[in-house]
């Protein structure tokens, strides 16, 4: 008496890799309510996993570079994560400059505001090393 029957879980993981340097990654997951993963899964998986996200991830890593993509939407109302309206960064490996024994290792970001008129840089990062 006054039990939900209307619960439920949606749960959707893949893993994809188009091409040899190339790979996606999506982990949807939607809850009726706050209180379903506690209550009704297995309690090793409440606890390893205590916010889940939704997300599309891509990446592409090749020798001379990384191009890595996200995508994170909130999909259950009850929670709060920070969404990737998509985050794109573009990295280079350490590369040697010339025969001096240094090496440079650069990295370059951009992702969408919320209301997706907006790209923001997340800012170049370029490190010398010995």
């Amino acid at each position: 008496k006054g039990a939900k029957f209307d619960r439920y879980r949606v749960l959707w993981r893949h893993t994809w890799q188009p091409m040899p340097d190339t790979s996606v990654v999506t982990d949807f997951q939607k809850f009726s309510d706050i209180d379903f993963r506690k209550e009704l899964l297995f309690r090793e998986e409440y606890v390893n996993d205590d916010a889940p996200e939704s997300f599309l991830s891509l990446v592409k890593a090749t020798p001379d570079f990384t191009v890595t993509g996200l995508l994170r939407k909130r999909v259950n109302r009850f929670q709060s994560i920070t969404e990737a309206y998509p985050d794109v960064t573009l990295s280079t490996g350490e590369k040697p400059i010339g025969e001096t024994g240094f090496y440079s290792d650069s990295s370059e970001g951009i992702t969408a505001q919320a209301d997706y008129t907006t790209l923001r840089r997340q800012g170049c990062s370029q490190a010398i090393s010995w």
